[in-house]
């Protein structure tokens, strides 16, 4: 092992090397998640999906009371399914607002 900084330094040139592949990795994923081409259209409706789900609520609270490790609040799963449950519940207000189906309604609830 090769040790960079002298003594009482204790870094290794490892550790040096692990670190510049985090900030790469942290900096593509920055790009890809911050600067992706995203209409304003999808975009609103995706965080409006997001913010108006039952669970997101549920974990922001606990979160806020400090009850939820912040690491790990709002893992994809949770995520995937707020997606699912605003698509489906923009689809049944669309087929109740244009088609007056109402009673397909109580069939296609999303019970996650």
């Amino acid at each position: 092992m090769i040790i960079v900084g002298g003594r009482g330094g204790g870094s290794t040139l490892a550790a040096r090397l692990g670190q510049q592949k985090l900030r790469v990795l942290l900096v593509e994923r920055v790009k890809n998640e911050v600067y992706s081409k995203l209409s304003k259209r999808a975009l609103k409706t995706y965080l409006r999906w997001l913010i108006e789900d039952p669970e997101y609520k549920r974990r922001a609270g606990l979160i806020l009371v400090r009850s939820l490790d912040p690491r790990g609040w709002l893992p994809a799963p949770v995520v995937y399914r707020a997606m699912l449950r605003g698509a489906f519940g923009d689809l049944r207000r669309f087929l109740d607002q244009r088609l007056g189906l109402k009673a397909i309604r109580k069939s296609w609830t999303c019970e996650w």
